[in-house]
């Protein structure tokens, strides 16, 4: 499967969650999924990639210097809505991700395999009073597919600017499609991740309603000394998890054994792996 068609995701496609043994059980007995705002994650460049490139884009097609105007002075607007993320990836042992994401010095951890569509149901089950946009994408990392599909969206933005004087609608409706490809676009160096990203995207009047509501939908927590807003999203495990997997310094069967036990006290029908990755320490 080519990079690009792997940006979009199959619902029945299975997506892995890689955490600490507190993030295990802190899923499986609060039966939720934090999704952090975007702009305290890892990645420096979380949302700014997709403008290097698309000014990359626009000075290598002979498109005239107004439209080249007309879309860097759309991309230099601010984006007002708030985004929150919730990261999986395709690979089900991978050891940059058990190295990098099971958050101990022994690298111990596990991986949490979901079923797409359950994640999405529970998604639109849970906001009964806000509609956020809510998305499943695979993250592009190849430049040259990124500069692809921004090609193909500018070309065709291109046509209706020479046949519209609606300008500022054309623009409006340019943002809302370069905003699918803010956060899935992402720098080649996080390749190996293999991302899939989960993202739940509010307007800056629901996000300032979600602040100070009384339901105390927004949380904060400590993200390398950061005060993280996330999102704390209910899923009903039972359907959506579908395997367990212990990392690979993780050789006690004893530690399979209490994973089950832990499966079977919250009525959890989940597979349980290990890691056939051959690593000593």
């Amino acid at each position: 499967m080519s990079e690009k068609a792997g940006f979009y995701i199959d619902e029945n496609d299975l997506v892995y969650h890689y955490t600490s043994v507190d993030g295990l059980l802190g899923i499986i007995k609060s039966k939720s999924l934090w999704f952090t705002e975007c702009s305290v994650l890892n990645d420096e460049s979380e949302g700014i990639h997709i403008v290097e490139k698309a000014k990359e884009v626009l000075m290598e097609q002979p498109y005239e210097k107004e439209y080249v105007s007309f879309v860097l002075d759309s991309l230099k607007d601010r984006p007002t809505s708030k985004c929150f993320i919730c990261s999986f990836s395709r690979d089900n042992d991978s050891l940059p991700l058990w190295q990098n994401y099971t958050k101990s010095n022994d690298k111990a951890g596990y991986n949490l395999a979901f079923k797409i569509a359950e994640l999405r149901n529970a998604l639109y089950k849970y906001f009964t009073i806000f509609d956020p946009r809510v998305s499943i994408w695979g993250v592009v990392y190849n430049e040259d597919i990124q500069k692809e599909i921004l090609k193909t969206t500018f070309d065709k933005y291109y046509e209706k600017w020479k046949n519209t004087k609606e300008v500022i609608f054309l623009k409006m409706f340019l943002l809302s499609e370069l905003r699918i490809f803010r956060f899935q676009f992402k720098h080649l160096a996080f390749k190996p991740e293999n991302e899939v990203r989960c993202t739940i995207e509010f307007s800056e009047n629901e996000y300032e309603t979600l602040l100070i509501g009384e339901q105390n939908f927004i949380k904060f927590r400590n993200a390398g000394g950061l005060c993280a807003p996330y999102l704390e999203i209910p899923i009903e495990v039972e359907k959506a998890m579908k395997e367990i997997t212990l990392s690979p310094m993780i050789k006690d069967s004893s530690a399979i054994e209490a994973v089950k036990m832990l499966c079977n006290k919250y009525g959890l029908n989940c597979k349980i792996n290990t890691s056939h990755i051959p690593l000593r320490f």
